[in-house]
């Protein structure tokens, strides 16, 4: 993963849940909103897709090894509705959020 976008992802992980607007993410770096959206661009992705390629893989994590419902996870990865949660997750991984912890509850099991 290009410099940028390293820098990026791991300032949403540390925060993840929280509001992540890029203005904060840019302040954290050190550089303008438009500088951080121009070296992105020039990296090929943008901050949304880097927040939620982020908030996925976190989400899978969870669902598949801490236990927690659906809707515990949607909430922690920063959604406020597990409706859209669920929506965007099939959509990246294609299978739902409750058929990633019911395949990870039985393996446990």
């Amino acid at each position: 993963m290009p410099q940028w976008s390293q820098q990026v992802r791991d300032a949403i992980v540390d925060s993840i849940g929280s509001d992540q607007q890029i203005e904060n993410v840019a302040a954290k770096l050190a550089v303008t909103e438009r500088t951080l959206r121009r070296r992105l661009t020039d990296e090929g992705t943008s901050f949304r897709q880097l927040y939620t390629d982020a908030r996925m893989a976190i989400a899978y994590e969870l669902l598949a090894s801490a236990g927690l419902n659906v809707e515990t996870v949607s909430w922690r990865v920063g959604y406020a509705e597990p409706a859209s949660f669920a929506r965007a997750f099939a959509k990246k991984y294609g299978k739902t959020p409750g058929e990633v912890r019911k395949e990870n509850t039985t393996r446990i099991a």
